[in-house]
């Protein structure tokens, strides 16, 4: 299963959730980092003022991405982008969850050093474990 095969299958309840959920995850994720850095004693205003840059343009990606949507009546364009954006975040939500020293389980195999894995191969890695995990659950 690709990435696209993921936001094929995945519908949002209606708009204003696809909007809100994007944001919220992107919210969640600020404090997770935010919170690992105190933790690790990391706090660094440079790199918090480039991780809220970094969302100012996702937000950005996002408006953007409904307008081509509403302007051309192509609606997989934003939930494409909302659905990446989300798991983008998931992944930085674990990330930080882990380096906060939260034991994450399974979900622990996927998350590497950034430098290691794209997002498409942190999704890719990410699927397919939880493939894995549906067949061990009909076993």
């Amino acid at each position: 299963m690709n990435i696209l095969e993921i936001v094929q299958q995945l519908n949002f309840s209606s708009l204003f959730w696809q909007i809100v959920t994007p944001l919220l995850f992107s919210l969640a994720d600020i404090i997770t980092g935010y919170i690992q850095a105190v933790i690790n004693h990391t706090v660094d205003s440079q790199k918090m003022r480039q991780g809220l840059y970094h969302k100012v343009l996702i937000i950005l990606v996002l408006f953007l991405s409904f307008v081509l949507g509403l302007a051309f009546n192509i609606m997989s364009i934003p939930t494409f982008a909302c659905v990446y954006v989300v798991l983008m975040e998931l992944f930085s939500i674990v990330e930080n969850l882990k380096k906060a020293g939260i034991d994450i389980g399974w979900l622990s195999e996927i998350v590497k050093d950034k430098t290691e894995d794209t997002t498409e191969e942190s999704i890719n890695k990410l699927t397919k474990t939880i493939e894995e995990k549906k067949e061990e659950d009909i076993k």
